[in-house]
């Protein structure tokens, strides 16, 4: 059994791998292989020899970030007007504390967000607190006058928990992820957070039960909130001021609107699916069965989603990139230059036709400009008009090394 989510590249315990490269004039590496990293003075990095590492910045804003032995990890970063403190645990359950100086007239103000090993979750603000129990209930109190409404939705979990990666160096930083200093130790990775709504679950490795609950952390599965065929699809309740103009609201739910501005067009159908547009020619399109498909006219970037997750990119005639969904992928340019990443992270490229060479990933990295394989993207909805139906939220896009589900 293991802790899902939680593997030998977030926690100590099992000798690190050791990086190849040259070694920076602001490192100095020892011979256990950890290392200390400081280009200047308000920046430094240490790496231990079992892969845990603390960074500190100072300058503009504060940011202090561990990475401890177990797995878990704390950041802090304060600013002039804001002091944010985060503590993610082995099981991917976490806290979020925000704290804001009082303004002239008004009270300091305190944020929080945590999410519970059970999957409820809860966040407090200013305006209002958001209440999600384990069975998937939202529960939001308005702070003012008390009043609360419910709802029953998956909606939650598809959102980023927050920008964890944004706290991480080592995510972040090609050059050091891979580690910094001839023979310096290559550093642990931060776990990733729970999404809202979903369970800290242990596994047998290999298990179909570790299968769905890596899933559901990845935020891949195909939900109700995904796909058409759930009836009734659920109404907005809520006015809201989103600057729209042109709104055409049909008995049905549907509804069709354009902004002010005139630069944006959108089309919401009964069953949720959706279409829209903006001024620059750039195209959404969400399906019923949950695929979508992207058009970016000016890159002429043609993106097609499968209902598992599984997605192809063409740029033009002259490159084609395809995740499987077995987490491995193939990148094409111009018929001649062939790609081929692996499940596990190996990379490859086709130097003849039966002859294959193996690539490091940072060689990779640095040299592609497209990171759509390692983050695509996910379009955002159309935006809710009240008593319109709330629409399909696009599934997200598998990534290099994740797996398609189902």
């Amino acid at each position: 059994m293991r802790t899902v989510g939680l593997t030998d590249d977030n926690k100590a315990g099992k000798p690190r791998p050791r990086s190849q490269g040259g070694t920076s004039k602001y490192v100095t590496v020892h011979d256990d292989g950890s290392w200390k990293y400081s280009p200047d003075k308000d920046r430094e990095l240490t790496v231990n020899a079992d892969g845990t590492w603390s960074y500190r910045s100072d300058g503009y804003r504060h940011q202090e970030v561990t990475l401890h032995a177990d797995g878990s990890w704390d950041a802090v970063e304060n600013s002039k007007s804001t002091q944010e403190k985060t503590h993610v645990n082995p099981d991917g359950s976490w806290d979020t504390v925000t704290k804001y100086e009082a303004e002239e007239g008004k009270e300091a103000v305190e944020a929080r967000e945590q999410v519970r090993p059970d999957g409820s979750w809860e966040k407090k603000g200013r305006y209002q607190t958001i209440i999600g129990s384990a069975d998937g209930t939202v529960t939001i109190t308005d702070s003012k006058n008390g009043q609360q409404s419910t709802s029953v939705s998956s909606a939650w979990s598809l959102v980023k928990p927050f920008d964890y990666e944004r706290s991480s160096i080592v995510q972040r930083t090609e050059d050091i992820k891979y580690g910094v200093g001839s023979n310096g130790v290559i550093p642990l990775i931060p776990r990733t957070p729970l999404p809202r709504g979903v369970k800290a679950v242990q596994a047998p490795v290999g298990s179909e039960q570790e299968r769905v609950a890596i899933a559901q952390q990845q935020r891949l599965v195909l939900t109700d909130d995904n796909k058409a065929g759930k009836e009734p699809r659920r109404r907005e309740t809520e006015p809201h001021d989103w600057g729209l103009s042109n709104v055409h609201l049909k008995d049905d739910g549907s509804y069709s609107y354009s902004t002010k501005e005139e630069d944006v067009t959108a089309e919401v159908a009964a069953d949720g699916t959706w279409k829209s547009k903006n001024s620059d020619g750039d195209t959404t399109t969400l399906n019923a069965d949950g695929s979508w498909d992207s058009y970016t006219e000016k890159t002429k970037v043609n993106m097609h989603v499968n209902p598992n997750g599984t997605w192809v990119k063409k740029t033009g005639e002259s490159t084609k990139i395809q995740m499987f969904a077995n987490g491995s992928w193939c990148y094409e340019y111009k018929d001649s230059e062939i790609t081929y990443g692996t499940p596990d992270g190996k990379i490859y490229e086709g130097v003849s036709d039966k002859k294959w060479r193996e690539v490091a990933q940072k060689t990779w990295e640095n040299r592609s400009s497209d990171k759509s394989i390692k983050d695509p993207e996910t379009p955002l909805a159309p935006l809710t008009v009240k008593d319109g139906v709330i629409p399909l939220r696009a599934r997200n896009p598998i990534a290099a090394g994740q797996k398609a589900f189902p």
